[in-house]
């Protein structure tokens, strides 16, 4: 809109321009017309000025000024000589020719300095839509703005909103609605920590249960060789299992990492292969590990065990090729082949759920990058 504006301004300046020229070189023509002998030659030359005529008989020894050489009557335009324009009139009269030209200095000057102001008011007028549409925008943004952190001053305390804070109806309308959801995520929040409490106890009865078995076979010691390699397994595997469940429960409780230590992924990882050679050799040797770094990630041993065990026998259980082990300075990459094309089933369901949540845990990154059958797993373990 303002660039119309400004453009027909600019335009309706040129036609001022030209219809005073013209409305003056009229004027002249019509003043000559009746007032100054026809038969009478006529000069009248000044800065600003060329009024000339030449009545037919003076025509051979009487040429026109310079400034009208080449121009024909009857003609009327602009013509630039020696650095200035002039508006050029040329008529043809019974008696002679009448030569008009008026300097365009002073009008063109003119014409500038409107065109100046023409460009100075638009720049004013867009400079001040912009001030005030910032002005209003704030105005508009303002309780939207005290709404946002009230919201975030709520979800840190815990606490629900004030509708009354508020002016605006709409946001109460919100505040009422961030209120519910606040409460609903209350109660869940309140059925997770209940559940876990429940989960915890019976996830501990049996496995104390099996602790205090172990413990009094181990003690018999009427075990044969063989015997006794098995119940050390199942003490090993009792004994991870007790630590799985507290890992598990302090990362549901979104309890933070207290005191991380160095974790040797190496070993971690030897240890799984072990067990998975018990478990079935076929998986062993499915597993090729390639070593390019030593580095000891900050986290909590038993944690990292988890995301590292779930995340291998994801790709142990739903592919059937091999499944490649990489461990480098700031990333652990698994590379598995072979892939079930049964979506759900490749998604790894509630093992990559696990993995995320120690992932998160431990201010860790889990990405996953799926090719046709190629599937690539890694563990960033910078803090993202």
């Amino acid at each position: 809109m303002l660039s119309t504006i400004v453009l027909l301004a600019w335009r309706q300046a040129e036609a001022l321009e030209e219809a005073f020229i013209n409305s003056f070189a009229q004027a002249e023509l019509e003043y000559f017309l009746q007032n100054e002998p026809k038969d009478q030659l006529k000069n009248t030359q000044s800065a600003q000025l060329i009024d000339v005529y030449i009545p037919n008989q003076f025509a051979a020894d009487h040429p026109a000024p310079s400034i009208f050489s080449g121009l024909q009557a009857p003609f009327r335009g602009e013509v630039e000589t020696l650095g200035r324009v002039y508006a050029v009139n040329i008529h043809r009269l019974p008696e002679g020719v009448h030569y008009y030209a008026q300097d365009l200095a002073l009008i063109e000057e003119a014409e500038d300095t409107l065109h100046v102001l023409v460009a100075s008011a638009a720049i004013i007028i867009l400079l001040l839509s912009f001030a005030t549409a910032w002005l209003a925008a704030r105005h508009i943004s303002k309780p939207v703005i005290q709404l946002v952190r009230a919201i975030k001053k709520a979800q840190s305390s815990n606490t629900e909103l004030d509708p009354q804070q508020f002016k605006e109806i709409e946001l109460h309308t919100i505040c009422a609605a961030v209120n519910q959801f606040l409460q609903q995520n209350k109660a869940a929040m309140a059925r997770e920590k209940s559940w876990m409490s429940m989960a915890s106890h019976e996830f501990r009865t049996p496995l104390s249960i099996i602790a205090g078995a172990t413990s009094v076979l181990h003690k018999r010691a009427s075990l044969s060789g063989e015997d006794a390699k098995t119940l050390a397994r199942i003490e090993n595997a009792c004994r991870d299992m007790t630590g799985y469940v507290n890992t598990l429960l302090a990362i549901a409780r979104r309890k933070p990492l207290d005191n991380p230590e160095p974790v040797d992924l190496t070993l971690l990882i030897q240890e799984l292969i072990d067990n998975y050679a018990a478990l079935n050799p076929a998986w062993a040797e499915r597993i090729n590990t390639d070593v390019r770094s030593t580095l000891k990630p900050l986290g909590d041993k038993n944690v990292v065990k988890i995301a590292l065990d779930n995340l291998i026998s994801n790709a142990l259980t739903h592919t059937q090729g091999a499944i490649s082990l990489c461990l480098q300075d700031d990333h652990l990459t698994v590379l598995d082949t072979g892939a079930d094309p049964n979506p759900a089933s490749a998604s790894g369901g509630l093992g990559l759920y696990i993995v995320t949540m120690a992932c998160d845990y431990l201010n860790w990154h889990l990405s996953i990058d799926t090719q046709g059958a190629q599937r690539q797993s890694i563990l960033w373990y910078k803090k993202y």
